[in-house]
């Protein structure tokens, strides 16, 4: 997909494309690539417990490169980072509900990992 991306954001997508012509950018281009090379040499071989981190390194490089790109805006032309930035009040509000939110989903989590992870015993007959 990123192969087709990038031909339309040359033709569509100017700010966008300026963005990705920039050195850092394309370094990023490159390891997402390399990263992809990766992930289909690892799949090709068999080799299928390295697929799923080959696989999220390529699109953490993918993601990262777009940040890169977009950056300091997070809608392209206009809307920079800073004045869509939640307010600190609102920021301190959201840290004390994900605390609460935590307490009460951590435990849950630990507790429904230990009653399922144990193995059992085929059942047998008389």
């Amino acid at each position: 997909l990123l192969a087709v991306a990038l031909p339309v954001a040359r033709w569509d997508a100017v700010p966008f494309w300026e963005g990705v012509t920039k050195a850092n950018s394309l370094v990023l281009l490159v390891c997402a690539s390399a990263a992809l090379a990766g992930t289909l040499v690892v799949l090709w071989r068999g080799w299928f417990t390295l697929a799923p981190f080959a696989a999220a390194a390529a699109v953490a490089f993918v993601l990262a490169g777009w940040g890169v790109v977009q950056y300091p805006y997070l809608i392209l032309p206009g809307e920079r980072i800073s004045d869509l930035a939640a307010t600190a009040t609102t920021l301190r509000h959201f840290l004390v509900a994900l605390s609460i939110g935590a307490v009460i989903l951590v435990p849950s989590l630990v507790f429904l990992y230990v009653t399922f992870n144990g193995r059992t015993e085929p059942e047998r007959d008389g």
